[in-house]
């Protein structure tokens, strides 16, 4: 076939899976005539109906069909083998349909608990709410940290290829580094990209002892103590939890000596539960994250993951948060010639849910770039 026939012939058939009830055997090469595989496919299928709409119509691609559904475009790369049935078939990350900016803040306000959202085109605002209020964000805190070493490195105080080491007090858990021995030695760049790609603790917390809790503090007086993962886990999840009304309610020099006295505390020895401890997080406003991702978006860390909207835009820097009922978005998208810088929050102490989330600030920022991506 040539290449226009090809894409004629996997609009057809991809039409037809999502037309057609029971999937057809033969529609498939013979090693995928499995039961689990078209059970898989039938599930796909019937989950990105549930989650975007009625799928409303399929053009060709350059890598197989867009399947075009009424809340989002969703690229499908699909090969055949010579008779012509199906070798392979995989539906790439989807790519929102835009939202104005009343149908985003209608979505968004819809959630429970509280949130914010600041949203800016080419450096002009096109959207807020709240955006001057602080908010738990979790791990986006990490931006700070970046921006602190990413300054020291530019100063030249200190070298990508500096060796930073693991110690029992810099020992957090979750990530790439999770139960790393002591005493590892990791270049500073490695502990940067593990921290922004991976969101990595452990490196986050290595990162903070050599920059200085007091340095941290300057930056953002407003999270005293500046806390490192290690700390959050400890009094939240692990053998602190029974300080955490304490520390809560102390003024800073009782919370300082709460953290002193947890300082070489084992973090993976957790009791059944947790204290969800609102107070005991990061705090930042929507506006001051579309600021730090707009100082730190060249940083190399930015270069190996944009997370869900890998592949929607030319360039993508984002960080993410999320913790049990705290989720935070924040990034920064360039695409044809515009920029487009965003961060959205939301807390609800009865929890989150990160796929609804994901799909109105998906719509948001494609609204705010203003056109239908993927055609």
């Amino acid at each position: 076939m040539t290449q226009v026939q090809n894409a004629q012939y996997a609009v057809a058939v991809v039409s037809r899976l999502f037309e057609e009830r029971e999937i057809a055997h033969d529609t498939f090469a013979p090693a995928l005539r499995v039961p689990d595989i078209l059970r898989r496919v039938a599930q796909a299928r019937d989950e990105l109906i549930e989650r975007f709409g009625p799928l409303q119509s399929v053009v060709p691609s350059a890598k197989g069909a867009m399947l075009l559904f009424r809340a989002a475009s969703i690229p499908a790369r699909i090969s055949f083998d010579t008779d012509g049935r199906v070798g392979g078939l995989y539906f790439e990350t989807p790519r929102h349909e835009p939202l104005d900016r009343s149908a985003a803040l209608s979505l968004f306000n819809s959630k429970p608990g509280r949130k914010a959202i600041y949203v800016q085109r080419d450096g002009s605002e096109w959207l807020s709410y709240n955006q001057d209020v602080p908010l738990a964000v979790g791990s986006a805190f990490k931006l700070l940290v970046y921006e602190e070493v990413l300054r020291r490195v530019r100063n030249g105080s200190l070298a990508w290829t500096d060796i930073a080491h693991i110690t029992q007090c810099s020992a957090s858990f979750g990530g790439i580094f999770d139960r790393w021995p002591i005493e590892t030695g990791l270049t500073l760049s490695s502990l940067c990209n593990a921290m922004i790609a991976a969101s990595d603790n452990t490196s986050t917390d290595v990162l903070i002892d050599l920059l200085g809790r007091s340095t941290l503090e300057r930056l953002s007086p407003r999270n005293r103590p500046f806390l490192k993962t290690r700390e959050m886990f400890l009094l939240k999840f692990g053998l602190g939890r029974h300080l955490a009304r304490r520390f809560l309610d102390g003024q800073i020099r009782s919370k300082r000596r709460i953290l002193r006295a947890m300082t070489d505390w084992p973090v993976h020895e957790q009791p059944t539960g947790f204290d969800p401890a609102p107070g005991i997080e990061w705090f930042f406003t929507a506006r001051e994250l579309v600021q730090l991702i707009e100082r730190v978006h060249t940083g190399q860390a930015f270069q190996v993951s944009g997370g869900p909207f890998d592949g929607e835009y030319e360039t993508v820097s984002f960080k993410a948060g999320r913790e049990p009922g705290v989720i935070n978005y924040t990034l920064r998208a360039e695409h044809s010639g515009v920029v487009v810088t965003c961060s959205a929050t939301w807390n609800n102490d009865g929890g989150v849910d990160e796929d609804d989330f994901a799909e109105i600030v998906k719509g948001t920022v494609a609204g705010c770039f203003g056109y239908r991506l993927g055609l």
